[in-house]
């Protein structure tokens, strides 16, 4: 599943995103977004390859943690490209990569 929205301005994105199982694309970029990504949990889109929200200069926050092998292109948005991924260890330490 390729997921592409045409430019709107004001637009908040749709937390339902985030829990799409087969998304393969999410192609937002240049789009007016504005506001905070969802980040409660993108683990569900494990098939996520491309991630675009390029060029939405009023989109601003964190960046959900993606897939390892997610291409991310973030430019000229307010974005912290910054994202933290922990691990259980067997004696319930977590570790940061």
């Amino acid at each position: 599943l390729i997921c592409s929205l045409p430019a709107s301005p004001n637009v908040r994105l749709p937390s339902v995103i985030e829990r799409l199982t087969v998304l393969h694309s999410l192609l937002l970029g240049n789009t007016d977004f504005e506001g905070t990504l969802p980040s409660h949990s993108w683990t569900r889109c494990m098939q996520l390859r491309h991630f675009d929200v390029s060029g939405n200069s009023r989109l601003y926050g964190f960046l959900p943690v993606l897939p390892v092998n997610c291409d991310i292109n973030a430019k000229n948005t307010g974005l912290s490209l910054v994202t933290v991924r922990t691990y259980k260890l067997k004696k319930a330490f977590c570790y940061i990569e």
